[in-house]
Parts: C-alpha cells; sequence; structure tokens
C-alpha cells in the first residue's frame, strides 16, 4: 500500500501561508496537546477514531474552538457516524458546544476570515492570513519574522488591540517587523 501525502502537504503550505501553525496528531491528542490551543485547524482527514473526536468535544466544551475546512463528514475506522455526530450534532455546519464551537467552512477564503474573527476575539496579533507566499512567525515581544518566498516585494501588517506595524518584505527574503 502506497500513501499518498500530496494532497496533506498541499493543504499543510496552503493553511501555513495564512498563519503560523503547530501540528497536532492523535497521538499528541491523547497526551492533552490540545490544552495549549484554543483554535484547531482541520484540513484533511475524514476518517476520525470515535476517541479523538470525543478528545476535541471535549476541548471545545471547554472553550476550545474547531474550524473544519472541506471535510464533508467525518467517520470512524470502522465506517460509523459516530466522530460527526459528536463533534456537528444534528446541524452538518456547525454548533456551539458549551464555551466553545465547531464550524465547517467551504473554503481557503471563508477559513482565512474565521481564523481572524478566533485570533482578533482571542487578543492574539492578526498577520498575513493571504495566500501570498509570505510566511509569519510570532517572535514573541512584539516581534515578527516574515519569509517572503514569492518573486516580488510584499507589504504585511502586524495588529493586535490597538497596536500595530506594517512593513515590506523583499522578495525572497526575510524581514523582521517590530509592534510599536
Amino acid at each position: 500500500m502506497a500513501l499518498q501525502w500530496g494532497w496533506f502537504l498541499e493543504r499543510v503550505r496552503r493553511l501555513r501561508d495564512l498563519t503560523d501553525v503547530d501540528f497536532v496528531d492523535e497521538t499528541m491528542l491523547a497526551t492533552g496537546a490540545l490544552d495549549r490551543y484554543r483554535l484547531l485547524v482541520i484540513a484533511h482527514g475524514s476518517v476520525m477514531e470515535t476517541e479523538d473526536a470525543r478528545r476535541i468535544a471535549e476541548w471545545t466544551r471547554k472553550g476550545g474552538n474547531v474550524l473544519v475546512l472541506g471535510i464533508r463528514r467525518f467517520e470512524s475506522v470502522e465506517g460509523d457516524r459516530g466522530p460527526e455526530d459528536m463533534l456537528f450534532g444534528p446541524s452538518p455546519w456547525g454548533r456551539k458546544i458549551d464555551k466553545g464551537e465547531v464550524l465547517r467552512v467551504r473554503n481557503w477564503k471563508k477559513l482565512s476570515k474565521k481564523i481572524e474573527k478566533y485570533l482578533t476575539n482571542m487578543e492574539y496579533p492578526i498577520y498575513d492570513l493571504k495566500p501570498d507566499k509570505v510566511f509569519g512567525a510570532d517572535l514573541g515581544d512584539g516581534r515578527f519574522l516574515f519569509l517572503n518566498a514569492g518573486e516580488n516585494a510584499a507589504f504585511t501588517e502586524v495588529k493586535i488591540n490597538d497596536r500595530s506595524a506594517t512593513g515590506t518584505v523583499p522578495a525572497r527574503s526575510i524581514a523582521e517587523i517590530k509592534l510599536r
């Protein structure tokens, strides 16, 4: 059996082009890795262990938020609807689960808008969120590093609450931007 990773890797690249991400797999779920986060984006994989869906639903009850991109329905390894029902209940598009919510989004543009909404509400810095071959990273202390993998210079902006900073990242280079 040969695994086809191309589609998965393309989704990871596109997601990383929008915002800084960490990868969490099912082994990490079992060790409580989601406790460090407030937003989970599921952009690949329609098969999910029922126990993993339970862990995600429990994390959502405590205030976590889940965005699901382009996955029409989850099913268990056994082929039942358990994970879908546990996360989405009777609504295929989403629902509140106590302090958090689970939402299904149709495309990358809507995903970007929802990520921006959640990050703003959580008072996290907003930067990039565009599919532009510019990759940002939060270094802490109001410092952000941007890699421009594109052929042209790119304008970028960072904002959090009432603070913001802008800058231009030359083509195929790295630049630092500091919040004022």
